[in-house]
This record gives structure tokens, sequence and C-alpha cells, in this order.
């Protein structure tokens, strides 16, 4: 029986939500405002609220495998919930992925988490609900990922793509084509061989002055049995200027696209002719308070962001309102009949018994140390070596060697330094913790500071010792007060817009003045000479570095790679750009000491070093440079020069005298 008009209905009592997913034709889960609901929708016009999780903060999208939920959660990495008894889902795992954890879906045992710039991380999910890395392909900008026969496809954000990575028997993912989009890429689903996208922002191809707010739309595509998706047709959706969240969504019953459009609404497509999909019908959302514009000060008062839609049976969606709580959408286009679709208790994951990690590659300058291991940051000590291990915690390595004498249980560590008898460490990806070294080699808890909105992955020190700069991969960074132990003070907390997706801070200050590189809104400088840090001032334009690198110190001057000519020497008084004649620096710069510099890069997995003996001509180095598997955190040296690599899931490597 056709329904007439499509209809959108307010579910009252519902939680606000980011992310839905049906588990099974009566039971739907929710992530967002903090936890993971589980309701009963087998009336689906008032769904009761029967299990909940709270503490899940930052929720992007669901997938399940099994009986385990998986909720990407940006820079809190992955949740993976036990969900079997719908009544009590319990947390089992909190992965951290290698970077901001957006889009995820669920093959099997096989989980395809996106990552950004830095690309699809390929998990293997393990009966205890644990995950073990396989691989990443980096692509230009993933921020959604949908299963495919011989992989998935992605959709790419800002450069406004689709594209198709091929899994290997080994359990590698490999390029195998891309279609152009007219907007942003984001949501994508795949019905039969009908690819779905769904796009938002701004036009690809209209004149550059018409583009702004033109690239919200659907574009359909046949998927081939190899190579790129073949675009079919698509319509765009009203122009919207708001740039405020990006959310795009699509899910589809092989009649009806459900299209999840941001604040510009909710879409409802007819696709059964797909080279001439229509418009059926637009709703938004009533209105919300979505605090100030950064540019004017003035209210911005938006119709509430429609952030997710879940299938509930053919014609029939949930759909989400990131403050408005649960909607019901019906379509014209019910036939009466619903999809057909397993039931959770069935859903069994097919285990990929033959993909394994690839095994380290052998490096003829280095020597890998830790292999197996999630390295992310180092601190050497003297012949000591203090090691962030992630999942597996601190480790203490010594001797010329380096061998692995100590491993302190501290929970996921993504960072450790250093001053005097005590360690700094970033654990948990909200806590930084103080202990004191004693002489027998173990640690005395000193100090810990934890607080909501603070995410802590990186941590760097002031020169004096009385200040710790955090961030973590979200759109603030916090300088902390230590000089009241065991009191730690929040002492200056900065939100220009942007996200820290790796590390933007140098090793620490230069008399007083450090600076730290903004995603999209340049440099930030502080001024740490007084009692209290602040914003010694914000330059915006022009943008001298990209996102992914970061800062480092080169002979009292700040030095960092600027965006696409070269390299910037100087202070907060100015910089001097030097260029490398056929070469392009990217990441985090390492100073040996010497004359030698070089450059991490996490997103690329490069190492490129150059001679600096002249600072205004450096010189590339290929015989010190690499190209890695894993993801290269800041370079350290050891006292007679060697290079010290924390390379991510390629252990930590040490270069050969």
């Amino acid at each position: 029986m056709s329904l007439q008009p499509p209809t959108l209905t307010r579910l009252e009592g519902t939680l606000p939500a980011m992310a839905l997913l049906p588990l099974d034709s009566d039971h739907l889960l929710a992530a967002g405002d903090g936890r993971l609901a589980v309701y009963d929708v087998a009336t689906p016009t008032c769904p009761r609220l029967i299990g909940q999780l709270e503490g899940i903060a930052s929720a992007r999208q669901i997938a399940v495998a099994g009986r385990f939920a998986l909720v990407t959660a940006r820079e809190r990495g992955l949740w993976v919930v036990d969900v079997s008894d719908l009544s009590r889902p319990r947390l089992v795992h909190r992965q951290e992925t290698v970077e901001l954890a957006t889009g995820i879906a669920a093959d099997g045992d096989l989980i395809y988490v996106a990552q950004r710039l830095y690309g699809v991380e390929l998990l293997r999910l393990l009966p205890d609900g644990h995950l073990v890395h396989l691989s990443r392909a980096i692509t230009d900008e993933a921020q959604s990922v949908v299963v495919t026969p011989d992989g998935c496809c992605v959709g790419d954000w800002m450069t406004g793509k689709v594209t198709r990575l091929r899994l290997t028997a080994t359990g590698q993912l490999r390029h195998a084509g891309f279609a152009r989009l007219d907007g942003f890429g984001d949501g994508l689903a795949l019905v039969g061989d009908l690819l779905l996208a769904a796009t938002g922002h701004h036009s690809q191809t209209l004149p550059p002055a018409e583009r702004p707010g033109r690239g919200h739309g659907l574009e359909l595509f046949r998927l081939p049995e190899h190579g790129a998706p073949i675009r079919l047709g698509g319509l765009h959706f009203p122009v919207w200027p708001e740039t405020l969240n990006d959310f795009w969504t699509v899910r589809s019953d092989g009649q009806t696209a459900f299209c999840a459009d941001t604040h510009n609404g909710l879409h409802l497509v007819d696709i059964r002719k797909p080279h001439a999909p229509t418009l059926l019908a637009s709703f938004r959302l009533p209105e919300q308070d979505f605090g100030r514009r950064p540019a004017d000060g003035s209210p911005r008062r938006l119709p509430d962001c429609v952030t997710s839609v879940a299938l509930a049976a053919r014609g029939v969606a949930f759909v989400s309102g990131l403050c408005t709580g649960l909607w019901l959408c019906q379509s014209p286009l019910a036939d009466g009949t619903a999809p057909r679709r397993e039931t959770f208790a069935d859903q069994t994951p097919t285990v990929h018994r033959t993909l394994r990690p690839r095994p380290p590659r052998t490096l003829p300058h280095h020597r890998r140390v830790l292999a197996g291991h999630d390295i992310r940051q180092l601190w050497p000590d003297g012949d000591r070596l203090w090691v962030a291990a992630s999942h597996d915690g601190l480790l203490l390595l010594d001797g010329g060697d380096l061998t692995l004498r100590q491993t302190f249980p501290l929970g996921c560590v993504h960072d450790v330094c250093r001053r005097g008898d005590r360690l700094y460490v970033a654990r948990d990806l909200g806590v930084l913790e103080l202990l004191d070294i004693l002489p027998d080699r173990t640690l005395r808890p000193v100090a810990r500071f934890s607080q909501p909105g603070v995410a802590i992955r990186h941590i760097h020190l002031s020169q004096d010792g009385r200040f710790a700069l955090v961030s973590g991969g979200t759109g603030v960074s916090c300088i902390l007060d230590l000089t009241a132990l065991p009191d730690i003070r929040l002492a200056h907390r900065h939100a220009p817009g942007g996200i820290q997706y790796g590390d933007g801070f140098p090793e620490h200050d230069l008399d007083g003045i450090i600076p730290q590189n903004w995603h999209y809104t340049g440099l930030a400088w502080y001024d740490l000479r007084g009692d209290q840090p602040t914003l010694l001032r914000h330059d915006r334009t022009p943008r001298l570095a990209d996102q992914i690198d970061g800062i480092g110190l080169f002979r009292g001057q700040f030095l960092l790679a600027a965006w696409g000519h070269g390299y910037l020497l100087g202070n907060q008084h100015g910089f001097r750009l030097h260029s490398v004649p056929r070469h392009q620096p990217h990441g985090i710069p390492s100073w040996d000491g010497d004359r030698t510099v070089l450059f991490s890069c996490r997103r690329n997995g490069t190492i490129q070093a150059y001679d600096f003996a002249d600072p205004t001509h450096a010189v590339f180095l290929p015989e010190r440079s690499l190209v890695l598997n894993g993801t290269p955190g800041r370079i350290h040296f050891s006292p007679d020069g060697r290079a010290l690599i924390p390379a991510g899931h390629d252990g930590l490597l040490v270069e050969k005298p």
C-alpha cells in the first residue's frame, strides 16, 4: 500500500544522535550525545529505549559484525561494544586507530575505517572484540566507506571523488580507479551494482564564483566487476551556503534514496531510473541555535542538522537530528514489502583466515626493534629509551642494542617525555599522567589531569617546565599549569577553528614563545613568559604550512615545511622561505644537532633527509630517506647521531652506524 504524500514525523522522547544503524527489523542502534542507545522499533512509530552505554563521545558512524557494534569516534578512536544482550551493551575494547576515525564498514571480521587524510585502515576483528591492524591505503580525504565484492569504495571529501580500493589476497588495499563527483564526497551506499554517493558543500565543476553551496546532491554509478565506477546520473539539492557540520549520508531500498544533507535537510529521491533520478520531497528539521558565526559574531540559527539515516522497511527510514532526536520518514514508493534481512542472532561474521599483517620489510640501513607493536612516540634518556607503544603501554629499552627491559601497562600510551626524574605520559586519549622514576626503575604516580573536552595525544613541555602544551585531534589545544603539583590547572584553552590532525607544536618554546600549526587557520603564537599563558596572535593568512606538517627547532629558530614551496626558518617576527630543487619537505622536522634534518610524514609514511650545512640551501639526502608501511612520528637521535624512528605499525626503526 503506497503512502501519499511523503511524511516526516518526530519520534518524541528519543535522544539526539550522530549515527544510526539497524540491527534487525526490530532493533535500532543510535550513537550520539555521549552514548550508544538501543531501541526496540518493532512498532516504528513508537521506538522504545531498551538499553544504552554511556561515555561514547564524538561518535560518527556505526558498523555491526556478529555480536559487536563498532563505533567510530574521531579523536577517540574506535569503540567495540558487545550488544549480544541488547538491554546491557558492554564496552569490550577501545582501539586507537591510525588517525581520526570517521567512516566505518564491516565485511565479516574485516573492518574498514576511513580516517580522512590518513586513508582507510583495514583491521581484523578477533573473537574477543580486539582488533589487529592489517594494512592501510591513502586516498585523498577518506570520509566514508562502503564494502564492495572485491574491497571497498571511499567517499573522498574536498577533492570530490569516489575511490575504489581492491583487497588483495595478502590483505593489502590497492587503488582500482576513481570517479569524480560534482560536490564534496562523503556517504556511500551500494544496492546490487548501483553505487550511490551523497555530496555536499561546494560544486567542483561550475565556474569558481558560482561554486559555493552548490555541491549538495546525489550521484549514481554502476560498479563494474573491476575498475572505476561508471557514472549513470545524478541531481542537485537546493543550494545551501552554510558550511557548519559535515554529514552527508545516503541509504536506499532500491527504489527510494534517503539522503541526509546536514542542515540542508533530508531529501527523498526516486532512483528507479538511475540515469534520470527525480526528487520526491525535501524536509528541513526545526531551527536550533548553533552558536555564533566566527566572522562577525552574528547568531547562527539554522535547521537542525540531519546526521544519519537507517532503513526500517522498504520506503520507511529512521532519521537522526543532531539536537532533535529521531524522526520517521515514509516514502510514497513503498510497496508494502520489507527488504530481506537476517535477524541479528544469525549475523555471524565471515572469517578471513588467510589474511595476516604483512611481514616487516627489510631495510638495509635500519634495524627494526619492537616489530608487531604500534610505536607512536619516543623519548631518549641517555642509554635508555622510553617508548609510547599504544595499546602495549609504556616500554623501557636500554643498552646499545635497545633491549626491551620493562613494560608498564598504563593503558593506551600515545606520547611520553621526560624532565629530570619525572615522566609525562599521554594515555587513553585524554589523560596526562606524571610519574616519578625511582632508582629501582619503578614508576610512582605524582599527578594526573583529565577533563571533559580536553583530548591529549601529544605533550610538549615549556623550557622552564612550568607548562605542558597538549593537543589530541580535536579543534582545541590546551596549556596546563604544572607549578602547583599535584594539582594541574587548565591555564589556557584555544579553539581557533580547524583540527589538530597531528603534532602541531615544536619540541619546546624559544625564550617563552611557541607556535602551533593549525589545520587551515595558520600559525597560532603563544606567550609562556608570564604566570598566565596568553595567545600572542594568530597568523591566519597567509597559510604557511599544510595540515599534515609540524614544526621543529633548528639552531635557535623554528623550522617547518612550507606548503608546496620548500621550507621556512624564523621566529615570531617572521620567516624566510627557502627551496630545495626537485624536492618538497613534508611532515615534522627533527634536527640531529649537527647538520642533518629529517622530515617525518605520518600520512605518507615518508622520511626525507636533508643536509642543512648551509641552512639557506638544504640538500636532499636520498641515502638516508625512506618510504615506510607505517605512520612515523617525531624522530629523535641517539647520542651518536643515529635516527630513532617511531614508525607506527612498522615498529621502532634504528638507523645503523
